[in-house]
């Protein structure tokens, strides 16, 4: 995965049902080393979805973790969650504008 196919594969939708996809994109962005435990990404997941009711539990199961390992954009060691790409700062701000524009409240 490069910087072009994520941000184009962004750019014209990933056809997703939900929110998840870009909030675990947009998560592991944030973080150090672009990776961190299913865990922290699940409270991620409650936070943007608050109106579903659901708990991190429902996330921790739930396919966006394979839909995103099969498209090759995060690699899961166990429940390490690394995004499969290496970015530049300046890659990051326009990945993180780009999933935030689909989510006008979107906050991590």
């Amino acid at each position: 995965m490069n910087f072009k196919d994520i941000f184009d594969l962004l750019d014209k939708g990933m056809r997703a049902q939900a929110n998840y996809q870009y909030v675990v994109i947009c998560h592991l962005i944030n973080q150090r080393g672009l990776t961190d435990i299913k865990d922290n990404i699940c409270i991620s997941l409650v936070k943007k979805n608050k109106s579903l009711g659901r708990d991190e539990k429902h996330f921790m199961n739930c396919p966006v973790w394979r839909v995103l390992k099969d498209k090759s954009i995060i690699l899961v060691d166990g429940k390490q969650i690394t995004l499969n790409i290496e970015l530049s700062h300046d890659q990051r701000d326009k990945l993180m504008l780009k999933c935030r524009s689909y989510f006008k409240d979107f906050t991590i």
